[in-house]
C-alpha cells in the first residue's frame, strides 16, 4: 500500500512539473530556470494535446554550456541529417529555428514506436511526431527548445 501511494505521489509531482523550465530541466538534464525566457510559443491544447512548444532562453554565462558538455545525451553540432531536414523548415505557425553552427543539440523521441529515444534515424519514417529537440548556441549562450506532438 505504501509503495502504491508513493507512486501516486510521484506521478502527481511529475504532472505538476509541466512548466517550461521544469520540463526542459528534466528532459535535457540542465537547469533551465537559470535562463531568461526571450520568446515562447505553445500551440498545445488541441486535439489529444497535439501542438508545438518553442522557446528561446538566454543565459547570462556559460555555466549551462559546461553542464551540457558533460552530459552524454548532448551532441556537438551539426545536427543529424533527419533532424536538420525537419528542424530548419518552418515549424507550425511559421516558427523558424535559427541556423546555428557552433553549439550542441539534444534529441529525445517520445514516439511509441521508437526503438532508441535518443536517435533521430526513424524520425521521418512515421506519420506522427512526438519528440523534443534542444539546441544550445555557444556564441550567444542561448537555448532553443522545440517540443513537437502530433
Amino acid at each position: 500500500m505504501y509503495k502504491k501511494m508513493m507512486m501516486i505521489v510521484g506521478f502527481c509531482l511529475i504532472a505538476m512539473l509541466t512548466g517550461c523550465g521544469h520540463t526542459i530541466s528534466l528532459e535535457g538534464g540542465i537547469d533551465a530556470s537559470k535562463g531568461k525566457v526571450i520568446s515562447e510559443n505553445d500551440s498545445h491544447g488541441g486535439f489529444h494535446g497535439d501542438g508545438l512548444y518553442f522557446s528561446e532562453l538566454k543565459f547570462s554565462d556559460n555555466s549551462t554550456l559546461e553542464r551540457i558538455k558533460t552530459n552524454t545525451k548532448w551532441h556537438e553540432l551539426p545536427l543529424s541529417k533527419n533532424l536538420n531536414e525537419f528542424i530548419y523548415e518552418p515549424l507550425d505557425d511559421g516558427i523558424k529555428m535559427p541556423k546555428i553552427t557552433n553549439g550542441y543539440y539534444y534529441f529525445y523521441d517520445r514516439h511509441s514506436k521508437s526503438s532508441n529515444p535518443y536517435d533521430a534515424t526513424e524520425l521521418l519514417n512515421r506519420g506522427s511526431y512526438n519528440f523534443t529537440v534542444m539546441i544550445y548556441n555557444c556564441d550567444t549562450d542561448t537555448l532553443y527548445v522545440c517540443r513537437e506532438d502530433t
